[in-house]
């Protein structure tokens, strides 16, 4: 036996309760003997023979995969052996089996073949060796589609410029360093220019082009008093020549003057129309938009309203490219995440996740929530995702499993700082110099925080960090952080 030194990838493939991802900086070949691959070849063919480690499984497999010539060997994409469809099904004895639909190198002609995949390997036993939460689960057969695939996609959208892209992926040694591990990364889509930056500009990329080509001259939001969504929306419409009208919820009755600071005084220097009531963000909001809807329509605007049948999909859509264009910049970097954490509970997760389908990963997409909504929210974004897939003519398609969602680290309610919230937002700052917000990006960060503690990943895994933005909403809670974070002195 001989040993060749080259480096390997094979597609990430999804594995009951884990995946697995084939990366080796050597390979061995082998006699067709030596192998599975010898039942039924004429022939004694050439075998590359890739270990690969399940996460969160304690399996270890050696896979075979006949190469003529080894360095063209690159499955990620799809390369000379076109690994175009997979499948995986877990059977009672826990081995697994993967039709696969490979072309050009087989001992058939070139023919296609599909291949089982438990028939062409090794299986061993050995011990876990990370400990991993859980993966996404896939068990009916999925197309999957290149980068440029998805972005020509994409194209074909109106789309109105807005947001300062790419956003930098940064690497983040001391705040990593102060947790003891993974290697954590941070998305910077607090970068993207419109308006302090975040994760709606992205949105309205898409939904402002989609105004514009209806023909309105009038967009109609709304949201909390401190909105991030509002504040980007009316920068957007001041961008693009358009009327702005915001619904402010302030979720409880004026007790006086609402202090004009934060996201709020961004709003009016921004010159949106306000309209703030008592009624908290949720569907009670969403009336009051629809009403205020109604009443400008009839005075004779022509209103583009937050309706979530229609923005949701697109708005997802933006972040299916934004998930792209963070692949490409973990490809540069050389990893391959092992989690993504987000704050979302709407289109901007749903888009991740859809991305994240389509490309063919199986690494978690954990998506923290900022408030605990009156709806389930994996089957809403799980419908957000589809619509979105339908809308780009793709054929991915989501389960409500699909979707990983948690409510843990509300807290007491929207907007109010928890205990973690307050630490993340000093421990991040202290640490690399960069903010998130109270109400939303530092709730998702605790529960990163609080997941990498409890022992989820170990330190040689990486965690990227989507960060969506939110820092001048710290500027309305400034007497709260200025007395319960901890002040240092020399």
């Amino acid at each position: 036996m001989t040993r060749t030194s080259f480096v390997t990838w094979a597609v990430a493939a999804v594995l009951s309760h884990g995946f697995f991802i084939a990366r080796t900086e050597t390979v061995d070949t082998a006699s067709a003997s030596e192998t599975p691959w010898a039942a039924g070849t004429a022939e004694t063919p050439e075998i590359v023979r890739t270990r690969t480690t399940f996460i969160n499984r304690p399996k270890e497999i050696v896979i075979y995969y006949k190469a003529t010539v080894p360095d063209t060997l690159d499955l990620a994409e799809r390369g000379r052996l076109g690994i175009n469809h997979f499948t995986l099904i877990q059977d009672q004895n826990c081995t697994y089996r993967m039709p696969i639909t490979i072309q050009d190198q087989l001992e058939n002609g070139g023919k296609e073949s599909t291949l089982s995949f438990h028939d062409f390997c090794q299986v061993q036993l050995t011990e876990p060796t990370l400990a991993q939460p859980n993966t996404t689960t896939m068990t009916h057969t999925h197309t999957a589609y290149t980068p440029d695939e998805l972005l020509e996609s994409i194209e074909k959208l109106p789309r109105f410029p807005l947001a300062h892209l790419p956003t930098p992926l940064e690497y983040l040694p001391r705040f990593s360093a102060a947790l003891g591990g993974p290697r954590v990364w941070i998305k910077r889509d607090d970068c993207t220019g419109l308006a302090f930056g975040g994760n709606k500009a992205r949105h309205n990329e898409f939904l402002i082009a989609d105004a514009l080509q209806q023909g309105a001259n009038t967009v109609v939001w709304g949201a909390s008093i401190q909105s991030n969504n509002c504040r980007q929306t009316a920068a957007a419409c001041a961008k693009a020549g358009l009327a702005c009208h915001l619904v402010l919820g302030r979720g409880k009755a004026a007790d006086g003057p609402d202090p004009v600071q934060g996201n709020l005084l961004l709003d009016h220097l921004v010159g949106a129309s306000i309209e703030i009531v008592d009624q908290p963000e949720g569907p009670e909001v969403a009336a009051k938009i629809a009403q205020a809807a109604a009443r400008l329509r009839g005075q004779g605007y022509q209103v583009y309203e937050q309706d979530p049948k229609q923005v949701k999909p697109l708005a997802a859509i933006s972040y299916v490219a934004a998930t792209v264009e963070l692949l490409e910049q973990t490809a540069e970097a050389g990893i391959t995440p092992d989690a993504l954490y987000v704050c979302s509970a709407g289109a901007t997760g749903a888009g991740i996740r859809l991305a994240t389908a389509a490309l063919g990963h199986t690494f978690l997409v954990q998506h923290i929530t900022p408030i605990v909504w009156p709806w389930d929210p994996q089957p809403i974004m799980t419908q957000i995702a589809n619509d979105a897939a339908q809308r780009l003519g793709i054929t991915t398609r989501l389960e409500k499993s699909d979707i990983h969602v948690t409510e843990e680290y509300v807290g007491e309610g929207y907007g109010i700082p928890t205990a973690g919230c307050l630490e993340a937002i000093t421990l991040l700052a202290r640490t690399e110099g960069i903010f998130v917000d109270p109400s939303y990006t530092g709730k998702s960060l605790a529960g990163l925080i609080d997941h990498i503690r409890s022992g989820h990943f170990t330190s040689n895994q990486n965690v990227v960090f989507i960060h969506t933005g939110g820092t001048p909403a710290l500027f309305a809670y400034n007497e709260q952080l200025a007395s319960d974070i901890e002040r240092r002195s020399l």
